[in-house]
Formats: structure tokens, C-alpha cells, sequence
């Protein structure tokens, strides 16, 4: 039987997207803010959470990574067209993270912030245990933030 009898409306990079919509791949803007948004940090991960591609879940999020040396690493959620495999915000600053060092000593991540909207995909809880896991001592903040 071909593939294109068992998956008709097969997945692709154009699926739900139309010509109107921009690239994943360009610069975004969700018109998200934070009150009290002071902190480099929270500025960070509140730039993350508006880079944020989540057109299926309407639930952008981002994370901002500080390790001993002071140097930062950010991360945006990115939506597939199916929704699952998605790369969370963690994830994405931690690829980051691993460019740059090699992968070696996630235990040297001494501070992250998510900045994420209230929604029912919410990433703090599983962001948090990953970081607790590879870098006890690091300390972890979520801040919700607000559509514009």
C-alpha cells in the first residue's frame, strides 16, 4: 500500500501555514511583556518567549542560561507542524549551551529564568526538573508573562 494511501494529508513545512504566515525561520514578535520586567535576566527570556514559534498551542515560552563565567545562552519553543516532537525552551538554550562548550559541565549553569504565558502547555515544571537533575545548584525562576 503507498504512503500516500495511509497519510493522505501528509506533513510538511506548509501543512497549516499559509503564504501570509512567516518562516519559522524569520525573526517573530509575540507581544509578550512581564510586569516588573527588571533584570537582565527576565529581559532575556521575556526576548526568547517573544522569538517563540507555538502557532498550534498559542503558548510561546523562553529560557535564559547564565553559567559561572557569566556568559548566556538562550532558548525559544518551537512548534513542529505535529505538534510533537516540539523543542522546549530548555532544550533549545541547552543546544545552545553545547555549541559553545562542547557539552561539558552542565553543572557550571548557575541560573535560569523561564518567561512563559499561562496556558495548558506549560513548560516550567518539566524545565525545572531537567535543570535540577544537570545542574543542582543552579537556581530556576518562571515568570508569566502577558499578551500585549
Amino acid at each position: 500500500m503507498p504512503l500516500e494511501m495511509l497519510l493522505p494529508q501528509s506533513f510538511s513545512r506548509y501543512s497549516t501555514i499559509s503564504d501570509d504566515v512567516p518562516d519559522v525561520l524569520l525573526l517573530r514578535d509575540n507581544g509578550l511583556t512581564l510586569k516588573n520586567s527588571y533584570g537582565v535576566f527576565k529581559e532575556m527570556a521575556l526576548a526568547a518567549a517573544n522569538r517563540s514559534y507555538a502557532p498550534h498551542s498559542n503558548a510561546p515560552s523562553g529560557v535564559v542560561l547564565c553559567d559561572r563565567g557569566g556568559k548566556m545562552y538562550s532558548g525559544s519553543y518551537l512548534e513542529s507542524v505535529a505538534d510533537i516532537p516540539s523543542l522546549g525552551p530548555l532544550q533549545a538554550a541547552l543546544v545552545n549551551f553545547v555549541i559553545d562548550t562542547g557539552g561539558r559541565e552542565f553543572k557550571n549553569i548557575v541560573v535560569a529564568v523561564l518567561v512563559e504565558t499561562r496556558s495548558s502547555f506549560p513548560q516550567a515544571d518539566t524545565a525545572k526538573m531537567i535543570i535540577q537533575k544537570i545542574a543542582p545548584e543552579c537556581s530556576f525562576n518562571a515568570y508569566h508573562a502577558q499578551s500585549s
